[in-house]
């Protein structure tokens, strides 16, 4: 099963002979999903470490955690 990257720019023209668009190309759900298997998946994370001159560290409490972590979040 393949499913195309991305459809052809020069397909979505009008056709010059009958002057209509060209028909929708419709995917299956399986093909769909799998098309969608092959994208790259990546989960990122960060964080960032604040100090004032005196040595303090920058902390947060989150409404959505019981502790306090440094500041950052995930991609």
């Amino acid at each position: 099963m393949s499913v195309p990257d991305s459809p052809d720019p020069a397909s979505l023209a009008s056709d010059p002979v009958t002057r209509s668009a060209p028909a929708r190309v419709r995917y299956s759900r399986a093909e769909e999903v799998a098309w969608y298997a092959t994208l790259a998946t990546m989960f990122g994370a960060a964080a960032a470490l604040f100090t004032n001159p005196a040595g303090r560290i920058l902390l947060v409490k989150p409404n959505y955690r019981d502790h306090w972590s440094l500041p950052g979040g995930l991609l």
